[in-house]
């Protein structure tokens, strides 16, 4: 299948797969493979996604940390190509994972026809989208409010409490580097410029 011009003219596209699943991995590398975009597998994806070339990044988000990976690869490279896959592809999941800045949506559990498809489409500056999910995204209202989610909120809870992003990264279990930028993603959504910013957005609110 030849690459559109607009992708070519760009060098060719790249491409990581990061989902739990192996055999999930090896279905969508060969759906990528059929397009002439191999998979890589950087050590840091942020990294790699501000390479010069397309970048495809195709993301099973089953945890607040993939979601809010993918909020921030959205913010820090608005021009890579993100798929998301989700568990439960209900029009909610497609409305929220649009939201959060995935450029086409599909269910971990669809064909590999679909998956093809929707790859295809997406280098070709195109989005699948399911007609109930772009009635639902219509109907909401631009200033409607997102919500953190309730991981979210329990790390404003305890920031508000004194806590550290040290502390709070050892609580959460994640690196204290991957603290800083997942808060930032948090302090963008919510929006505010920094923590005491988001404190008292979230206090105005009512969540702490």
């Amino acid at each position: 299948m030849p690459l559109p011009e607009r992708i070519v003219a760009t060098g060719s596209p790249r491409a990581v797969v990061i989902d739990p699943l192996p055999l999930l991995r090896h279905g969508v590398a060969s759906a990528l493979a059929d397009l002439h975009c191999p998979v890589d597998t950087p050590d840091d994806l942020l990294d790699w996604a501000r390479g010069p070339a397309t970048r495809v990044v195709v993301l099973s988000l089953s945890s607040s940390a993939e979601w809010n990976l993918l909020a921030e690869l959205r913010t820090g490279r608005p021009e890579a190509l993100l798929l998301a896959l989700l568990d439960g592809a209900d029009t909610q999941g497609y409305v929220r994972a649009f939201r959060a800045g995935a450029m086409a949506v599909l269910s971990r559990q669809c064909t590999l026809d679909s998956l093809r498809q929707s790859l295809a489409a997406l280098l070709g500056g195109l989005s699948i989208v399911p007609v109930t999910a772009v009635r639902s995204l219509v109907a909401k209202s631009a200033s409607v409010e997102d919500r953190p989610s309730p991981e979210e909120l329990a790390w404003l809870q305890q920031l508000a409490g004194g806590s550290t992003v040290a502390e709070l990264a050892r609580t959460a279990g994640y690196s204290e580097r991957m603290m800083f930028r997942l808060l930032g993603v948090l302090y963008r959504k919510l929006p505010a410029r920094n923590r005491t910013e988001a404190l008292m957005y979230a206090q105005s609110r009512g969540w702490i």
